[in-house]
């Protein structure tokens, strides 16, 4: 009788999943970017939006300090999922429309696009709690014949009897969003913030974890942090700025192009 139940539980849940991800083209480049800010460590965000019937829309992303960071692993904490639905809750009432949490996007630095078991354990754990939750990974930085490529996969978790959690792949549709959407400008301005507060949190822990005596260790300290603010500068902020400069000037040309086409009208 339990083992029914169980199964007619995961019956249910398996009808709730969905069959698409429709992604902003915007949100997708926001989120790709994010992705290739490092090549040594996984990064993550989470995706705002809604489901309408079997398709999860995105509409906005947050990206939230990471709990933990390594290269094959990322966590975010529960309080900043609290604060992600609160954001999302400020954005309905902005927009008028629906918005929610409705997954989580990571990088994969130099493997596969394909989901580890962690991810679908993690994956599994979200969707637990809301069974649409939806799971995108970014592959890049991968190595020898695919130098230069980036793979996007979306995904969720499915329990196999027998053989435990496997991925069970979404379709992916990108859609075309020439403007910037002002909570797509906050998300995309908060990348090196982020990481800025990132490093400057794990250079506190370690300083403070420093004896008086440990003078050299603590020179140490300063050079890597030193290394990862130059680092920080050179391979986000500044391609962040010329891309917004070059979007400015994109955005002055079409306004000159439509006040031609009404000077003419």
């Amino acid at each position: 009788e339990r083992e029914r139940e169980r199964g007619e539980r995961e019956r249910e849940r398996e009808r709730e999943m969905l069959e698409q991800v429709s992604l902003p083209s915007n949100i997708f480049s926001i989120c790709l970017g994010h992705a290739l800010s490092t090549e040594y460590e996984e990064v993550m965000g989470l995706l705002i939006g809604d489901v309408e019937g079997k398709v999860a829309v995105i509409k906005s992303i947050i990206i939230p300090p990471r709990l933990d960071r390594k290269k094959d692993r990322v966590e975010v904490s529960d309080e900043e999922l609290i604060f992600a639905a609160s954001h999302a809750e400020d954005l309905s009432a902005a927009t008028g429309e629906t918005c929610r949490v409705v997954g989580w996007y990571h990088s994969h630095p130099h493997i596969t696009v394909w989901p580890s078991h962690v991810d679908l354990n993690t994956q599994m754990t979200y969707q637990g709690m809301d069974p649409s939750w939806i799971g995108l990974i970014f592959s890049c930085f991968v190595s020898a014949e695919g130098a230069g490529q980036v793979q996007l996969t979306s995904f969720q978790s499915v329990n196999v009897p027998g053989t435990g959690l496997e991925r069970r792949e979404v379709a992916v549709a990108v859609r075309p969003q020439p403007a910037l959407m002002a909570a797509s400008v906050k998300a995309l301005q908060s990348i090196p913030q982020v990481m800025y507060q990132e490093e400057k949190t794990a250079f506190d822990v370690a300083v403070k974890e420093r004896g008086a005596d440990q003078v050299l260790e603590t020179v140490g300290d300063n050079a890597t942090y030193e290394r990862a603010l130059c680092d920080l500068l050179h391979h986000v902020n500044l391609p962040l700025l010329r891309s917004m400069s070059e979007r400015v000037e994109q955005v002055k040309q079409e306004i000159r192009r439509l006040k031609m086409e009404g000077s003419s009208v």
